[in-house]
């Protein structure tokens, strides 16, 4: 929303179709168990902050130092900056 100047209703069916792409992922992973589930897990959450230090994602991640969140005005929401953190 921040860097592409994107309404918040925008990014709602943006984030549905991002899901269903993932969707094929996820049911393979139901057929796993035990040791197997926590390694495909853990795989998961080891390259995932690798991969967003990437270059390409970095201008949306912020990289290794990580974005600041969006003010509580731009989403148009009725409170404090104080509230919202």
């Amino acid at each position: 929303m921040e860097h592409a100047n994107m309404k918040y209703a925008l990014t709602l069916p943006i984030a549905g179709i991002v899901c269903l792409v993932r969707l094929p992922f996820g049911k393979t992973a139901l057929r796993l168990s035990g040791v197997y589930l926590g390694s495909r897990t853990s795989r998961g959450t080891h390259a995932m902050p690798q991969i967003l230090k990437l270059g390409f994602f970095e201008h949306w991640t912020g990289g290794g130092r990580a974005s600041s969140s969006t003010s509580p005005m731009r989403l148009g929401l009725p409170m404090s900056q104080g509230m919202w953190l």
